[in-house]
């Protein structure tokens, strides 16, 4: 099974991911680029599953390797996202918040 936590940069998905990846032992897959390499039982934490197309593949993806998918979505605040990318200075993803 994979758990996709989708959600604008900075909303908070990489540290559930961490949390939920240490209640039930699943490796984390953050932003993903090849998803036909991902993990069959993993957390993908990733703002591109809004794009139809990205979270389609996926879902044809692992339809064929019959792996269910759960996909769990952060109500985005904008302007707490963008307030959020000060704790990561070395990252800037303002543009991709503003474009999501």
């Amino acid at each position: 099974m994979i758990i996709c936590i989708v959600g604008l940069p900075c909303s908070g998905k990489t540290f559930l991911s961490k949390t939920i990846g240490d209640w039930f032992n699943l490796p984390i897959v953050d932003d993903p680029i090849l998803i036909s390499f991902i993990p069959k039982n993993c957390i993908i934490s990733s703002p591109f599953f809004f794009i139809d197309s990205v979270r389609d593949y996926l879902i044809e993806t692992e339809n064929k390797r019959d792996n269910k998918i759960i996909f769990w979505y952060f109500e985005n605040n904008f302007k707490q996202c963008i307030s959020n990318t000060a704790i990561r200075p070395s990252r800037n993803v303002t543009g991709s918040i503003k474009n999501l």
